[in-house]
């Protein structure tokens, strides 16, 4: 899995605010409740994402992979299914089950032993930003609820769906529906979020506003603003570095594909952070 760098940088500047007693609050990112008593949001059912997890080829690899397509009328921006084992799976299907788990990421006694008192489990799903009609191919499938690859799919025929967690935009507002496979119910999450977020701060200023279905916040400070911006290309990306160039984010610049990280003559700095599995991009401003 691949190891997000701007995270570690997010932890040093929530240690420096943090020290320096500053806090805030992000109202624009504030959860709102839902109107009962108005027009009721747009919804988004299980059968209206036509899903399918089977075998394909990612850098190279057989691996295991979740396709589907949003045949709603909403945007989709993230859409999970966690698995679990049949209930008739026997006691020699588990024990190979371990065994290749054992010898496929080379587990010591002592890790196999730990990972036998969970319950055996798969996750797989994808942030991608998906309008009605499109489609998400080759989301990687990861064995219990992340780090290892699945790679083998007599493994995921051991499993039966689970819960289904499908986040969409609807009103400018982005809702949370789950829907549990073995109880056949759904369940809706009563706050929502506002699909496009921005900072409370001056800090605000001192980089452009993407055009996104769904910009996230997720640090506001007045000397740190942290968001993230769904549903870009690769191109969009690099038009971004250009915009951040152009506002004086050159000195001691560290340009490369996926990833922008420069200072400013003023003490402010940029670091951009590109996902192409997820076609998003990570953004932190700073100011020393």
């Amino acid at each position: 899995m691949k190891l997000n760098k701007k995270m570690i940088m997010l932890c040093i500047g929530v240690l420096s605010v943090l020290m320096t007693g500053c806090s805030a609050e992000n109202s624009e990112k504030e959860s709102h409740n839902k109107d009962t008593k108005g027009n009721e949001p747009q919804t988004v059912k299980i059968d209206e994402v036509d899903w399918n997890i089977d075998e394909n080829i990612v850098d190279e690899k057989r691996c295991v992979v979740l396709d589907y397509t949003n045949n709603s009328n909403c945007t989709i921006v993230d859409f999970e299914l966690s698995f679990k084992a049949k209930n008739d799976i026997t006691d020699k299907e588990k024990e190979k089950f371990y065994q290749d788990i054992q010898k496929s990421f080379e587990f010591s006694d002592d890790d196999m032993s730990e990972l036998k008192e969970k319950e055996i489990s798969m996750s797989t799903g994808s942030e991608r930003v998906v309008n009605p009609g499109e489609s998400v191919d080759k989301a990687r499938c990861y064995y219990y609820s992340g780090y290892y690859y699945l790679n083998d799919i007599s493994h995921y025929n051991l499993m039966q769906p689970d819960i289904a967690t499908i986040k969409y935009i609807s009103d400018g507002n982005v809702y949370t529906e789950y829907y549990d496979f073995i109880s056949k119910k759904y369940s809706t999450e009563d706050k929502t979020e506002k699909a496009v977020q921005w900072s409370n701060y001056d800090i605000g200023n001192e980089v452009d506003k993407p055009e996104a279905e769904m910009i996230k916040v997720d640090l506001d400070y007045e000397d740190l603003f942290s968001f993230c911006v769904h549903g870009i290309t690769m191109s969009q990306f690099d038009e971004y570095v250009e915009m951040c160039k152009e506002r004086g984010y050159t000195k001691n610049a560290v340009d490369q594909e996926g990833w922008y990280d420069s200072d400013r003559e003023d003490g402010y700095s940029v670091l951009l952070d590109y996902d192409d599995d997820d076609y998003k991009m990570d953004v932190t401003v700073r100011k020393d």
